[in-house]
């Protein structure tokens, strides 16, 4: 089975900020396929409110712009057990003193749940999600 790659929040502005792809990033996406390569609908939901609060036109056409190239992946869905994953891991990573935030741990189960290799430079707090596969692709 080919591996399946779930870009985070900071993977993709690095890739839209980095035009002359000096970091790599969008040739690492074509030497795994773009096919392979997927953006959850938690991380568009952040990008979208990043270029809302900034007022920024460039960004709603860099967010449509993502959702042209990615496949989509959505949180939620019926017979997804990405919710499950989230609470499990919400109740351990907080009793354990070691909480992330929701929307990173949103990411991260949702890359779990659907056996995703969780992309990201964020290693730090993706780390603490047990069993997550991360590459970081900028280190």
């Amino acid at each position: 089975m080919q591996a399946r790659y779930l870009l985070d929040s900071d993977i993709i502005v690095a890739m839209l900020r980095d035009r002359t792809d000096k970091s790599g990033l969008r040739q690492k996406a074509l030497n795994v396929g773009l096919d392979n390569c997927y953006v959850s609908s938690i991380t568009l939901a952040e990008l979208s409110a990043g270029a809302h609060r900034m007022a920024s036109e460039r960004g709603l056409f860099e967010v449509e712009f993502i959702k042209s190239i990615f496949t989509i992946h959505p949180f939620g869905l019926k017979d997804s057990k990405d919710y499950e994953v989230f609470g499990q891991n919400k109740a351990l990573l907080y009793g354990s003193g070691r909480p992330i935030e929701d929307m990173d741990l949103l990411i991260g189960s949702s890359a779990l749940a659907g056996n995703f290799i969780m992309v990201t430079h964020n290693t730090r707090h993706f780390s603490h999600i047990p069993h997550l596969s991360i590459e970081d692709w900028l280190g």
